[in-house]
């Protein structure tokens, strides 16, 4: 018989994930520093991704969100089952420790659907928030968004294809298997869906750093949490953070001006739609 889940047992597991996660960006930077030193590059920007090729801005970035995730992965390993607190599984139970542990699971083709449509309007709405709230923050707050527009914009052939790779495939599926899956997982063991939901999108938009791109994630992160929460799978919200990422990477490639007013509401209505709906259908049939 399984064993009652203290209620600290969520954010303790959440906060060794996060303590961890800052060793292996120290250590990470640590590492780099010291080959860039040995390598003769001793200026101080040495660090500075603005001007660095775009290819080792893709290597490094997925280097670093990689050993994220596998740090996710191997504490996946360690959530209760049995033991209230820690448990550590024996070898014959590892791939289903993990699998159940990251919802790595199959999901209908309904919430595939789900996953594109939302995954490719929610960035509307996300890019409008972010043209709102950017007069309110200090210049250095658009840094980010400034510098992904930067890299495509100046990245070609091989550049170009290890931007995409980092951006549209690795991270994707690495800061899915972090949020909406270890975290998401630990935090369910002592917490309700609703409050897991609102901490893994604080949780994400937090991850992001910069204020602007933080704030104006709020709303992607709360869908991709909804579809992780409503399907059952780290499947949709995977595809729909790649449909998300892919758009974002083409509006930074060829440019262009933002998002018409109209365009934005229907996107952010198709968005609204689609939930309401199927949280309807949901609960007609848990009634019926």
């Amino acid at each position: 018989m399984r064993a009652a889940t203290p209620w600290f047992v969520g954010p303790l597991h959440v906060s060794l994930y996060l303590v961890l996660s800052v060793v292996w960006m120290l250590f990470l930077g640590s590492a780099i520093g010291l080959a860039l030193a040995l390598g003769g590059d001793s200026t101080p920007d040495g660090l500075d991704i603005a001007s660095m090729e775009p290819r080792w801005v893709a290597v490094l970035t997925s280097l670093q969100t990689g050993g994220l995730g596998l740090l996710a992965m191997l504490l996946t390993l360690l959530l209760p089952t049995q033991d209230p607190l820690f448990d550590v599984p024996a070898r014959h139970e590892l791939w289903s420790r993990l699998s159940d542990g990251l919802a790595a699971v199959r999901a209908p083709p309904r919430w595939l659907a789900a996953a594109v449509v939302t995954g490719g309007t929610v960035g509307f709405v996300a890019g409008a928030l972010a043209e709102r709230i950017e007069p309110w923050l200090p210049p250095s707050s658009a840094d980010s968004l400034e510098l992904l527009e930067q890299l495509f914009s100046s990245a070609a052939g091989l550049d170009f294809i290890l931007l995409v790779g980092a951006t549209c495939v690795v991270a994707p599926i690495v800061e899915e298997l972090i949020f909406r899956g270890h975290l998401w997982s630990a935090l369910q063991r002592s917490m309700s869906p609703g409050l897991v939901l609102v901490t893994t999108t604080l949780l994400f938009a937090a991850y992001h750093v910069y204020p602007l791109q933080a704030l104006a994630l709020l709303p992607t992160s709360l869908i991709l949490g909804w579809l992780r929460w409503r399907s059952g799978s780290l499947v949709p919200p995977i595809l729909a953070h790649a449909v998300n990422n892919a758009l974002a990477a083409a509006g930074a490639t060829y440019g262009g001006d933002s998002a018409p007013t109209g365009l934005t509401v229907l996107a952010g209505a198709v968005v609204l739609l689609l939930v309401v709906t199927t949280e309807v259908w949901m609960q007609r049939g848990r009634s019926s």
